[in-house]
């Protein structure tokens, strides 16, 4: 029984001592942020530079609504065509229709759209030629 008894302390004892060696290995610090690798982070300069598309499709039917933002080195007297497609990366002159805006907006409502799936863009625009584009969004068109 002693013995028993004996054996069964060192035991208790053994996981006593081992909880509390129940630790993560001890890993390297690097100022690096924690990111995964394909995940990238924009600098407040890349932020403030973006030239950047949103919108939505409106109830009405063939309606959507765009707003964008622009770099802020952008000259103020460049004006904007708005383009859009059925398929992504279409442009004026195959297949794409387009909008020239006037004056400096950076909001417009695109009535007569064609329903289902449409791909908006803005690019900035000078002398008929479009300098630099935004991001292409898809909006589904009722």
């Amino acid at each position: 029984m002693r013995k028993k008894s004996f054996v069964v302390s060192i035991l208790m004892g053994l996981v006593m001592i081992g909880a509390g060696c129940n630790q993560p290995a001890a890993t390297p610090t690097t100022n690096q942020p924690n990111q995964t690798p394909n995940e990238t982070s924009a600098s407040p300069d890349q932020t403030a530079n973006a030239f950047t598309l949103s919108g939505e499709a409106m109830e009405n039917a063939g309606e959507v609504k765009l707003q964008w933002n622009t770099p802020t080195n952008m000259d103020p007297t460049n004006r904007f065509r708005l383009i859009h497609g059925s398929t992504p990366g279409r442009e004026v002159g195959q297949g794409a229709y387009w909008q020239d805006l006037v004056g400096s907006t950076r909001e417009y409502i695109w009535s007569g759209v064609k329903s289902g799936n449409r791909y908006f863009r803005v690019c900035e625009l000078k002398d008929g030629e479009c300098l630099q584009t935004s991001n292409e969004i898809k909006l589904i068109v009722k």
